[in-house]
């Protein structure tokens, strides 16, 4: 474990916030972002991995996972409104009304609605979010469209945060 000086606590070893993990990295490929992230989250949480796996290896099944890149912990807490496109219409029609537990995670995002080929968004309420830590968002909400045109598969959805920014891409 590489040890950071600090000037906390006499730079003896790492604070809390500059814990350091060491990921076990074949000799030809590299740690990504979004793996040191989730073994932050799972140090950080106890998130269960065998759980998560058994969730992301669901099919027919949008999901997402927020993480605050501010803190480097699980966006708890925070509402995600799921809508799918009615193209007769030409309206977003509400499908799931939900919130990220204490992982930053929501396995189902449209209870009770059969996924299908077509175009979604996930609406994250970030305002509400950095207000309970007393930070203002530049965001006040995140919209995410995203197209599924595969429905027999698991589409996941992971969303990193700041009070300044975002990020998504297509997990697994």
């Amino acid at each position: 474990m590489e040890r950071r000086n600090s000037t906390k606590n006499g730079g003896l070893s790492p604070t809390p916030q500059e814990t350091t993990i060491n990921l076990p990295v074949s000799s030809n490929r590299r740690a990504s972002s979004a793996s040191i992230l989730f073994a932050q989250a799972s140090f950080d949480t106890g998130l269960d991995v065998s759980r998560a796996s058994q969730l992301s290896s669901q099919r027919n099944v949008l999901s997402t996972h927020v993480m605050d890149l501010g803190s480097g912990r699980p966006c708890s807490g925070i509402q995600c409104k799921a809508f799918k496109w009615d193209k007769s219409h030409s309206e977003w029609i509400q499908i799931g009304d939900t919130v990220t537990n204490a992982q930053g995670r929501i396995p189902l995002v449209h209870p009770g609605t059969s996924l299908s080929k077509g175009l979604y968004k996930l609406r994250f309420a970030t305002k509400e979010y950095y207000a309970r830590h007393q930070l203002k968002s530049l965001f006040p909400q995140v919209d995410v469209v995203i197209e599924v045109d595969d429905a027999s598969e698991h589409c996941h959805v992971p969303v990193l945060l700041n009070h300044f920014g975002y990020s998504v891409y297509k997990g697994h």
